[in-house]
């Protein structure tokens, strides 16, 4: 009897997590249609003290790693749904990438 690994077990967890009849939605991050689930963080659309009009927009991206076909590094500059964000941090869970991103709008 083949005892399942943790990790297989994780593989398992993302592909329901990323499941379109769940919580996933189609993306397209850099040019490429991919499932990932969003989290923005509304509490931060405040606008800044020092430019009038302009908002802080915070989003957090989990995609799969293998999908998004690289490893996206902080500070890069992505396009999601043709609207520009930079990277602020990516954190690695199993298979998934947890992408922190900000715009200001």
């Amino acid at each position: 009897m083949t005892v399942p690994k943790l990790k297989d077990t994780f593989s398992i967890d993302v592909s329901t997590f990323l499941n379109p009849d769940e919580f996933a939605q189609v993306f397209n991050v850099d040019g490429v249609d991919i499932w990932a689930v969003q989290d923005s963080d509304t509490r931060n659309k405040h606008p800044f003290g020092y430019a009038e009009g302009v908002s802080l927009f915070q989003m957090t991206l989990y995609v799969d790693s293998t999908e998004i076909g690289y490893k996206p590094t902080q500070g890069q500059v992505m396009m999601i749904n043709d609207e520009r964000y930079t990277l602020e941090s990516i954190i690695e869970e199993a298979d998934l990438y947890v992408l922190k991103l900000e715009a200001n709008r």
